[in-house]
């Protein structure tokens, strides 16, 4: 290395999901918190339950916190209706995934 320009790796990830549960019908905002977010990137929530993972849209607000709606799980994931523990994965459209920090899970409730 030489010279004065240097090269700084600011990594996006991610610390806190919350609340931790909702209606297996979908419809709750959850908030992702980190630090590195990009508003102009396109990011993904993907919530994972055996062995089916459906994916919904996430928005950067700022480079600390996102927020994604999660999904109607009753009627998608073809698993007749249940509820359980997914886990969740932040995913950057067209790359790579975040790497949570903390807890990744939320809890289909009936």
């Amino acid at each position: 290395y030489s010279g004065s320009n240097r090269l700084i790796t600011y990594s996006e990830i991610w610390s806190s999901l919350s609340p931790a549960s909702g209606s297996k019908f979908g419809g709750t905002t959850l908030t992702i918190t980190g630090k590195g977010f990009d508003t102009a990137q396109s990011y993904q929530c993907r919530f994972s339950l055996s062995g089916v993972d459906l994916d919904v849209t996430a928005v950067a607000s700022d480079a600390a916190t996102m927020s994604c709606v999660s999904p109607n799980w009753a009627a998608l994931s073809g698993l007749g209706g249940t509820g359980g523990v997914s886990t969740v994965t932040i995913l950057v459209v067209g790359g790579s995934t975040l790497e949570p920090n903390a807890g990744s899970s939320f809890t289909f409730t009936d």
